[in-house]
């Protein structure tokens, strides 16, 4: 099982414009290269850790999803979510850290997409645990079974309670409330925007289209399931990726998806489309899936949207 929580390094600019910008529901915790994040899983709670000469924790956000996106991507989905006033800045903060490399709007860079962010007054900071190395270089990973994680836990619940977070946003963090035996740790899904939805999928595919592998992200959009219109559920699991002739297909209900994650095309394509071989021969072949299966596409919600293909 991975970490329930994570300690990471916190840029002071980034930290103090996204608090100076609060309330907000979802925020990027960004940084100016390709990654990939696999320290926590959905639900986790990620902490802001002040760097020198602070060196105390600051805040925190419910961890929903990591990957890899187009500065234009991140400034388009997130805006001054992403801690800084406006596209060109953004640019221009990237350039910083990439002094030899030509950087604009299509310059791609690392993304942390947490919900539900919170950021302390001074005097609710609080120390790091004691196996906490001040050279560490990103941050650091913390089980809930483990000392510094009873302990984190501990705050976190006490910090939530005290800053009112509400619990419809997340449901309730990945984290249960303590038994008297111990901690526990319950997986439960996080609830997002529909301005982080997009993000959310890209990073749980990792960049790809679900059918054909495509990974030129301008290309790729992010499927809901369920009719967002009837159905206002931003969750990963209703949603997929897919590249922009492919979601058309899906939405059309011509290309469907059966209970074993294979492809399949209806009787109305095949006969009205016979010619569209490139199409045709991706029958039968199972897509792509996050690595998380929580972040499956339900298979209820295909059913209920007409987009199951019953065998």
């Amino acid at each position: 099982m991975k970490n329930e929580f994570y300690i990471g390094n916190t840029d002071h600019d980034w930290f103090n414009f996204c608090r100076n910008h609060m309330p907000r529901s979802e925020i990027n915790f960004w940084q100016p290269s390709k990654q990939h994040f696999r320290v926590l899983d959905e639900g986790g709670v990620f902490f802001f850790r002040r760097k020198s000469p602070i060196n105390l924790i600051g805040g925190f956000g419910v961890f929903v999803s990591a990957g890899t996106v187009t500065i234009g991507t991140a400034w388009r989905d997130l805006g001054i979510s992403n801690g800084v006033e406006s596209l060109e800045s953004f640019i221009e903060i990237v350039r910083k850290y990439k002094r030899t490399e030509f950087v604009d709007q299509n310059t791609l860079i690392g993304f942390k997409l947490l919900t539900e962010p919170v950021f302390l007054n001074e005097n609710d900071y609080f120390e790091l645990p004691l196996d906490w190395s001040p050279n560490i270089v990103s941050g650091k990973g913390y089980s809930s079974v483990s000392d510094a994680g009873r302990i984190l836990h501990t705050k976190y619940l006490a910090l939530r309670e005290k800053y009112n977070i509400s619990v419809k946003a997340v449901t309730p963090t990945g984290l249960s409330e303590p038994p008297s035996s111990g901690y526990t740790y319950s997986e439960q899904k996080v609830r997002i925007g529909q301005s982080a939805f997009r993000l959310a999928i890209l990073g749980a595919y990792e960049g790809r289209c679900a059918v054909t592998g495509t990974a030129v992200e301008n290309t790729l959009e992010a499927a809901h399931l369920l009719d967002y219109a009837k159905f206002p559920d931003h969750s990963i699991e209703n949603g997929i990726l897919l590249r922009k002739d492919i979601h058309s297909l899906f939405d059309a209900g011509f290309l469907l998806i059966d209970q074993n994650y294979r492809i399949r095309f209806s009787n109305q394509f095949k006969d009205s489309h016979s010619e569209a071989t490139e199409y045709l021969a991706l029958e039968g072949k199972k897509i792509s899936l996050p690595r998380n299966s929580k972040n499956w596409p339900s298979i209820n919600k295909l059913f209920i949207s007409g987009h199951l293909f019953q065998i």
